[in-house]
């Protein structure tokens, strides 16, 4: 049995673009996604960071005295030292 696609889709000939744009209510909630999503990707970012800090603070606490001294860095010194480098270092995207 032959089926016929215009007595499924009588209109097929009257589809006009404006047909396939979205609801604006689903035009905010594809903002709300893409806005939360761009949140996230700050907060990992913050969070590796994070990471990144404590272990570059943990490695140069395990150096000896020696060793930081050839740094230029005192061992009081660690924290910021490690917050300059991280600030001179480009965030990846």
């Amino acid at each position: 049995m032959a089926v016929n696609i215009k007595q499924f889709v009588p209109a097929v000939g009257r589809v006009s673009a404006s047909d396939f744009h979205a609801p604006t209510w689903a035009t905010h909630l594809g903002s709300a996604f893409v806005r939360s999503g761009v949140a996230t990707t700050r907060g990992l970012s913050a969070l590796v960071r994070s990471f990144q800090l404590s272990q570059m603070i943990k490695v140069l606490h395990y150096m000896t005295d020696q060793q930081l001294a050839e740094l230029g860095v005192e061992r009081a010194e660690i924290p910021a030292h490690a917050k300059r480098i991280l600030a001179e270092q480009p965030a990846k995207g």
